[in-house]
């Protein structure tokens, strides 16, 4: 045991694998197989260099939603959803992503934009961005002539013609795809629209792929997630957070609270913004382990009524865990070992404190049997 315990920890066989795209792809489906096929043939897609020569893609000339953008739903409390009130605290939802400081550094730039800025050694701001096309608020404060970046109050009238206009292109099918867009399924009976009024519309805001150093092949692969979460999820998460007064706490996730605000509560999703908080609540789930740890041991000594019984057997269960990883690792050859695996800490404890428990109870017991044969 010794012997196995001193090469897993001292071989770095504890060393956290590098995430790779397809962790938790189920490699032998079918469903995982038709998407390698079709990831495999877009590679394979060459340009045709006749009669010009194939373009190089332009730095984050792609606004991408996806994959590195975010989708945000806003549903009414009470009421429709369009009112001046409830999409001007859209619009600050918004803002909070546009305004943000990284956000021209990985904004969708526009044409020739980013080739410019790099060959005259500037620096992006806001103007070389794309307009979000697929934003409610821009869409609302285009329609009534206001700078969507200020957040004004919209006039009655303009809200009222845009949700008219998106209400009656629901009975339309060339617009019904667009108005379905901005229009919540509330409203919708049987395929058609019923007349009435929604309580929720959405945005979906992008970013710009490929990001500087990246090819557009890339998109999927987690080094892009985590350089998007460095550059600009860190800092958009704590100002978001703060919009609403929350914050995450120690042993509690700030999503776990509703985001409500003006009436309007905000839902919102985007892989790479979800990667940041399942990261999160694994390394927050690992701290648990000490706490764990100590709470097994002291009731191991309270039904033992032993410490040094209590703690051989804590110690016996815990290094169980590094001849795991020999086998695993050295004897099996499965080199993948990530902060979930940690978790098997918790398994670990029940199994090998129940055991202990099982051992004491009958050691206890053995007085009476034995005593018992021998008075038979």
């Amino acid at each position: 045991i010794w012997g196995f315990t001193a090469v897993a920890l001292f071989s770095g066989a504890f060393a956290f694998s590098e995430t790779a795209a397809k962790d938790w792809d189920i490699l032998n489906s079918e469903l995982s197989e038709f998407n390698d096929a079709i990831e495999v043939a877009g590679q394979q897609v060459d340009c045709v260099e006749a009669p010009d020569p194939c373009p190089e893609v332009e730095e984050r000339s792609t606004a991408d939603v996806g994959t590195l953008g975010v989708s945000v739903m806003y549903q009414s409390v009470a009421g429709t959803i369009f009112t001046p009130e409830k999409l001007q605290a859209a619009c600050k939802v918004e803002r909070l992503f546009i305004a943000a400081p990284a956000y021209p550094e990985v904004c969708a730039l526009k044409p020739g934009r980013g080739s410019a800025v790099r060959g005259a050694g500037a620096s992006f701001n806001l103007t070389d961005c794309q307009a979000q096309q697929l934003s409610v608020v821009k869409m609302a404060y285009d329609l009534a002539g206001m700078d969507p970046m200020e957040c004004g109050l919209l006039p009655a009238a303009a809200v009222q013609g845009l949700s008219d206009n998106l209400h009656v292109g629901l009975t339309n099918p060339a617009t019904f795809q667009m108005s379905g867009f901005f229009v919540g399924n509330d409203v919708m009976e049987g395929g058609s629209y019923n007349g009435g009024r929604t309580t929720r519309t959405r945005s979906m805001l992008s970013l710009g792929f490929p990001l500087a150093g990246f090819k557009v092949t890339d998109i999927e692969t987690p080094e892009v997630s985590l350089e998007i979460a460095d550059k600009f999820y860190d800092q958009f998460e704590k100002d978001f957070l703060s919009h609403f007064g929350l914050e995450h706490g120690a042993l509690r996730s700030a999503y776990w609270s509703s985001f409500v605000t003006q009436d309007v509560e905000v839902l919102v999703f985007g892989r790479a913004f979800f990667g940041m908080e399942t990261r999160r609540v694994i390394n927050t789930d690992m701290a648990f382990c000490a706490f764990s740890i100590m709470f097994v041991l002291g009731y191991l000594v309270y039904h033992t009524g032993s410490f040094f019984v209590g703690a051989v057997s804590l110690w016996q269960i815990v290094m169980t865990i590094p001849m795991c990883v020999f086998f695993y690792r050295f004897i099996f050859g499965i080199t993948y070992y990530q902060q979930l695996h940690g978790l098997l800490i918790f398994i670990i404890l029940g199994i090998g404190a129940d055991d202990v428990f099982v051992y004491s109870d009958a050691w206890r017991q053995s007085i009476a049997i034995v005593a018992s044969v021998e008075q038979s």
